[in-house]
């Protein structure tokens, strides 16, 4: 043992008389600055007394305070004055007069200081990524060895050397959790418990995105303005309240935009004094431990009291003078832009280009819609400057500008968008990670309108995805479990072969 000499000195340098020694050596508590630690008598003579060193592993010097006390019939020593995340070697030797026994010696180290500052930095549909400060150090202790975070959910535990990790916790839901430093040589096999004090925190998942929504109906009741009626399904999630928007909120209805329902059980609301001869786009999220997740949205035509609608997109106008394909890309926080690309119609690029129409939801450039005129071999167009905000939501709409359609150039044959900004202010404030996001378009399907994610498009006709004998062949649906679909989008029964080309 490297301090043998030390020890002899220590202890003044005589033979060991006395038959007595420490054994069975047990760290039963550890904080940043103490240990406390007791042990067994083995040996034919009794202890009077007993002598203790304790010895920074690190430098070989003389370390803490000791203090003497029998607990629980075993006899114990607290050490005080000690440094944070550091290991020492302790020798203890029995004493009975001038006589002293065999010295016996362990390692053990002290707790680290608690982490610091966990914060989200992405969250998605089942999972969350954390990352946290290492402890403030006074000195040149280092970072912990490993880190511990628990559940209280199931006290399930996951260890890790790294300043981050990845919590699985489903979809839309809310957990709280600890997070310790620890120290130790071999964490496999650690020395002894030194955990720093718990560190307490919740992380959300992001809560999934609304289906089902509707209008369910329109009240007219003066010359100015109606009341709107939006549905939607209420999911399997203890969420906290649904978000409802609605843009252009400029000059708002009576129903305030945002506005949050706390009820759960509720699945339908009620828009109050909407502008008539108005196109709204309303716009639904659900919300737990004030986490945001992505909308589901609607366009309506608020009509007047004579019944007259304004023009919104109907699906009436044939698919193949139609924009396909549009996207909506935003960039990373600290890039303040939007990226817009779609498809040329199938039969033909419009002959006087594209209007690009930016509706925000946010009271930037006063709440109006922002016009843009593109060229018609153009299919992207880049949305930024100072007043854009990646946070921000906005409808976007897209006019294909055909000659027949010139004087009518807000006619009904557009596509349009919801682009969503999901963070927390104070996430961002700290500069959270933001992944740019592609979001996809209202679609028409033949002369049916569409926003779920949850309905597919075959043939004109909408089919649920989630049906598992429900498949799109060319422009026709199958049963998988009763038909095959050929190569030129024919149906044929399953026991029938496919035609040969």
């Amino acid at each position: 043992m490297r301090f043998s000499s030390l020890v002899s000195v220590f202890f003044g340098g005589s033979n060991a008389l006395l038959d007595a020694s420490a054994s069975d050596f047990n760290v039963f508590m550890t904080r940043g600055t103490r240990l406390f630690f007791n042990w067994k008598n083995t040996g034919s003579d009794s202890a009077v007394d007993w002598q203790a060193r304790i010895i920074d592993v690190d430098t070989g010097r003389n370390a803490g305070k000791a203090k003497l006390k029998m607990k629980n019939n075993l006899p114990s020593i607290s050490v005080e004055k000690l440094k944070p995340h550091t290991k020492y070697e302790i020798f203890v030797t029995a004493v009975n007069g001038d006589e002293k026994g065999e010295t016996k010696s362990f390692t053990a180290w002290t707790s680290p200081r608690a982490v610091e500052n966990v914060i989200t930095v992405g969250r998605f549909a089942s999972t969350v990524w954390i990352e946290w400060q290492p402890p403030s150090y006074v000195g040149d202790q280092g970072d912990p060895d490993q880190y511990v975070i628990t559940s209280l959910d199931d006290m399930s535990q996951i260890f890790t050397a790294e300043t981050g990790a990845q919590l699985t916790i489903g979809k839309g839901v809310s957990k709280q959790y600890t997070i310790q430093s620890v120290a130790c040589d071999d964490c496999a096999n650690p020395t002894n418990e030194a955990w720093s004090p718990l560190y307490k925190f919740t992380v959300t998942s992001l809560p999934p995105k609304p289906t089902g929504l509707e209008i369910l109906e329109e009240n007219i009741f003066d010359l100015e303005r109606a009341n709107v009626v939006v549905g939607w399904e209420s999911p399997n999630l203890d969420y906290d309240s649904v978000k409802i928007e609605y843009s252009p909120n400029t000059p708002q209805g009576f129903t305030k935009s945002p506005t949050f329902l706390p009820n759960k059980w509720v699945t339908q609301a009620t828009l109050e004094g909407l502008y008539q001869n108005v196109v709204y786009t309303i716009s639904i999220r659900f919300v737990v431990n004030n986490v945001e997740g992505p909308s589901e949205s609607i366009s309506v035509a608020v009509s007047d009291n004579h019944g007259r609608f304004p023009q919104k997109q109907t699906c009436q106008v044939p698919t193949y003078l139609r924009p396909e394909a549009l996207r909506v890309k935003r960039g990373i926080f600290g890039d303040p832009k939007m990226e817009v690309t779609w498809e040329h119609p199938r039969a033909k690029t419009p002959e006087n280009g594209y209007r690009l129409v930016f509706a925000p939801f946010a009271s930037i450039s006063d709440g109006k819609p922002m016009i843009v005129d593109v060229n018609k071999n153009v299919k992207t167009f880049d949305f930024d400057g100072p007043r854009y905000d990646p946070y921000d939501e906005y409808t976007v709409s897209i006019f294909a500008l055909h000659d027949e359609q010139l004087h009518a150039p807000t006619s009904p044959d557009f596509v349009s968008t919801v682009f969503t900004g999901q963070l927390l202010t104070n996430e961002r404030l700290m500069g959270a990670m933001v992944i740019p996001e592609e979001v996809k378009s209202d679609s028409c399907c033949g002369s049916k309108k569409y926003n779920s994610e949850v309905k597919g498009c075959c043939g004109g006709e909408l089919y649920y995805l989630a049906d598992p004998f429900a498949f799109c062949c060319g422009s026709k649906t199958f049963k998988l479990n009763d038909e095959n679909c050929c190569a030129n989008g024919l149906v044929v029964p399953k026991n029938t072969s496919c035609p040969e080309e």
